[in-house]
């Protein structure tokens, strides 16, 4: 089940307390949830990463130093056609559910919505070769904490793992901030299409405990343990597939 709220307005402060007991963006609303549905059900956990103990890896340096050859800015998000184009082009790649336009996956396709105001802080790296744009990511600014949303680019600058390098430079604002805790949504137990957001490391990962509401230190067995020791709590576990 998915629980949604809409608020008119939301302070920094409002978007940590939100993070922090498990929920999260979608369009200009908020949700939790604990099962998905992508062809089966998947149960999913809530992940962040602890900053204060958050260092790059040599490997991740490299990816970082590989992508050094492309120009990058941090703006207020603003969605354009230059930007909707590229996500098109995206769009396209992929072989996931996604929104059809960055526009609708940022402000939802709601009429009323779409057409109020931001209530979050949001801003987005664009990252370009030469004045190609070529990779977009977006986050929400708390006062304590970030929030990972969307990263979308050209498909051929794949080799250079855009969607991996805007986490890191996401994270690498983040621990500039002093930001306590960045967040990039849930992962998935037993469905590996989400573990890249496992990227950055386990050692300082987190997940959360929705039946203590407590943040627990990653652990693969720990997200297996808590799938099975908690169908009580959250019903069965559901095996319908479709094809």
């Amino acid at each position: 089940m998915v629980n949604h709220i809409y608020p008119d307005s939301l302070t920094g402060e409002e978007l940590d307390h939100y993070l922090l007991n498990g929920w999260y963006r979608m369009g200009q609303r908020l949700f939790t949830v604990d099962y998905i549905f992508i062809n089966r059900w998947i149960r999913v956990f809530w992940l962040r990463y602890r900053m204060k103990d958050f260092s790059f890896s040599k490997k991740q340096k490299e990816l970082l130093a590989k992508n050094e050859r492309f120009s990058w800015e941090i703006l207020p998000l603003n969605i354009t056609d230059e930007h909707e184009n590229l996500y098109e082009i995206y769009f396209k790649s992929i072989d996931f559910e996604a929104s059809s336009t960055a526009s609708d996956f940022l402000f939802g396709q709601d009429l009323f919505y779409a057409q109020q105001p931001n209530i979050f802080d949001s801003w987005m790296i664009e990252v370009r070769d030469g004045k190609k744009l070529i990779a977009v990511g977006v986050f929400d600014m708390g006062q304590n904490g970030m929030a990972g949303i969307l990263n979308f680019y050209h498909p051929d600058y794949k080799r250079f793992s855009p969607g991996r390098f805007l986490i890191l430079k996401k994270m690498e604002l983040a621990l500039q901030s002093e930001l306590d805790w960045y967040y990039p949504g849930y992962i998935g137990y037993n469905f590996p299409k989400f573990d890249y957001k496992l990227f950055p490391g386990k050692d300082t990962a987190e997940i959360l405990d929705p039946f203590s509401r407590q943040w627990l230190p990653y652990s693969a067995d720990l997200v297996e343990l808590m799938t099975y020791d908690q169908q009580d709590y959250f019903g069965p576990f559901p095996e319908i597939e479709v094809s």
